[in-house]
């Protein structure tokens, strides 16, 4: 089969494989500083864990890469449990937080930070407290894998909404300690309210772009943030293309 035209595609295994190589060479490597010795630990922790999330929020349970496998293991796999999946990926999410720096620079927005390894932690044991995967034994009573193990639990938990929202404090609390806040100015009236949200993506009307202070965990597929979000966000007060006000390319 063929990728669609435009289609961008990633070798997510072998990424993951790449994380594991460097966290098992790195102390190897003479004259490297402690501080960027965490930070690229860190960093692929993240990875891990975050490939990991987009495939399990994807295909449901997977495979886990657990360590690094060589480059053609592709015999005997088995998808694990979700749940086993979940804890996997959110012990990652921990272990990189403790090594990354929660904020970066303007030009490194779109590197991990403890900030946005724990706002997906956070979003995946949200994710994992929804009775659609919670208890969902109309959907999942017969999801086995083919010796039989489920790999679905059938019985609703409400303590998963618990790790959720004490995972979501953690964040919030990890992002308000080191400056992270919501573009700000007063609400106070409708104009102001709309000038806020239009700013917030898109910077004043010089061009500028004065919404680090909300960025996790940026893309940096274009020049600025400020060009990929103007493309994912509704057209509001322009008709046409503009350079100062929101694309909407990606948004109906």
């Amino acid at each position: 089969e063929s990728y669609p035209t435009g289609a961008v595609k990633q070798d997510i295994w072998g990424v993951i494989r790449n994380c594991y190589n460097l966290l098992n060479n790195i102390d190897k490597v003479p004259d490297i500083t402690e501080e960027n010795k965490n930070t690229w630990k860190g960093e692929a922790l993240f990875l891990i864990g975050f490939y990991h999330q987009i495939l399990l929020e994807f295909y449901g349970p997977i495979f886990l890469a657990k360590e690094e496998f060589t480059q053609d293991a592709s015999t005997g796999l088995m998808r694990e449990p979700y749940d086993d999946c979940v804890n996997f990926i959110a012990e990652k999410y921990t272990e990189a937080a403790k090594l990354l720096p929660a904020v970066r620079s303007s030009g490194e927005k779109n590197r991990a930070t403890s900030a946005a390894a724990l706002a997906y932690k956070a979003r995946l044991l949200l994710y994992a407290a929804s009775p659609l995967v919670n208890g969902n034994s109309e959907f999942y009573a017969n999801f086995k894998n083919p010796d039989g193990k489920p790999l679905m639990n059938l019985t609703y938990d409400r303590e998963k909404w618990k790790k959720a929202m004490d995972a979501a404090e953690e964040a919030i609390e990890l992002c308000e300690a080191n400056g992270y806040k919501l573009y700000g100015g007063s609400t106070e009236n409708q104009e102001q309210g709309r000038k806020n949200y239009h700013e917030a993506f898109v910077g004043g009307n010089d061009g500028n772009f004065n919404n680090w202070d909300e960025i996790l965990f940026g893309l940096a597929a274009q020049g600025t943030i400020s060009y990929c979000i103007k493309n994912i966000a509704p057209r509001v007060e322009y008709t046409k293309y503009d350079s100062k006000g929101f694309r909407g390319y990606l948004f109906p």
